[in-house]
């Protein structure tokens, strides 16, 4: 452990340490990325143990989208399932309803046909130069729910 008994040097060691925290929380949100359908497609898992299983036919199950970092987004606990396509750039920075004519993108929407008393507010975003989707509900954080999705083996 790093001892010191200058209050000058203790500032600088804390200060030192809390921008480097800092650089790295903002690392583990993750740069969106851009990728066509063929690497969107497949079995994504979370830590927390939810599952999205995109099919290339824009169609998708997931399950345990309540659990962790996902639980006050009104998705279904159990399993669901629905459509999901690219957001489609309209315009400037400006995201408009997802597409499916869209064949590569960096956010996914999800539209779930399972019943539901709630309505579903999560997207995911496309991050580590397409090997993780981290789940959001806010635009302007890539992994706004803190649960990152990676390729199922």
């Amino acid at each position: 452990m790093f001892h010191t008994s200058s209050p000058r040097a203790l500032r600088w060691t804390a200060a030192a340490f809390l921008a480097a925290l800092a650089g790295t929380s903002c690392d583990m949100q993750g740069e969106p990325a851009t990728i066509p359908v063929d690497r969107a497609v497949g079995n994504w898992r979370a830590e927390s143990g939810a599952t999205v299983s995109l099919a290339a036919d824009h169609t998708f199950t997931s399950t345990r989208l309540t659990v962790g970092g996902l639980a006050d987004t009104g998705c279904p606990g159990g399993r669901g399932s629905g459509d999901w396509a690219f957001f489609a750039h309209e315009g400037g920075n400006t995201y408009s309803a997802s597409s499916e004519k869209t064949k590569s993108g960096s956010k996914i929407g999800l539209s779930f046909s399972s019943p539901s008393d709630t309505t579903c507010w999560m997207d995911l975003t496309v991050v580590d130069n397409g090997k993780s989707l981290c789940a959001t509900d806010d635009p302007d954080m890539p992994c706004g729910l803190n649960t990152r999705f990676t390729r199922s083996k």
